[in-house]
């Protein structure tokens, strides 16, 4: 992630015990404060905050990472071991059609390659060249489609 000169506020939000109910990041926290009194159910909780200030999002984005991890805000949701779990598992819970997709998306990118290769070696400019390769990965995908389609009617 590329730094930034925006000066960035890393913030913990508490309620009236000193529970940590929340940890974030922004470059305006009072415009983010006002999302969360609008959206966010626990904000009539919140009692006490504090605030870290960086030179860059950089930083304060690895230390609310970090924070979230290491202090378990009763609030946040990702970066949290459940939130860890769901993205794994989302992951892994590719439909057959997502699964397929993806396939002819690979092989199509190595016909376009291949094509273009072959197309170079032959002494073809390489503007011919590319426009080529990117027909032949369309045809291909084309006629992957199309054989979908004839299997799921048959």
């Amino acid at each position: 992630m590329p730094e930034t000169s925006e000066r960035t506020a890393l913030y913990r939000l508490f309620d009236w015990t000193g529970v940590l109910l929340y940890v974030g990041i922004s470059n305006n926290p009072e415009s983010r404060f006002r999302q969360h009194r609008t959206q966010k159910s626990w904000w009539a909780q919140v009692d006490g905050i504090s605030f870290e200030w960086f030179e860059s999002r950089y930083k304060p984005s690895l230390a609310d990472s970090q924070a979230i991890s290491t202090e378990s805000p009763r609030h946040n949701i990702h970066q949290t071991d459940p939130w860890r779990a769901r993205q794994r598992a989302d992951a892994l819970a590719v439909s057959p059609e997502k699964r397929r997709n993806r396939s002819v998306g690979l092989k199509a990118r190595h016909v376009q390659v291949q094509t273009f290769r072959d197309l170079t070696a032959k002494g073809v400019p390489e503007n011919e060249a590319k426009e080529q390769a990117r027909l032949a990965r369309e045809r291909y995908i084309e006629a992957a489609r199309l054989a979908s389609a004839d299997s799921q009617r048959a």
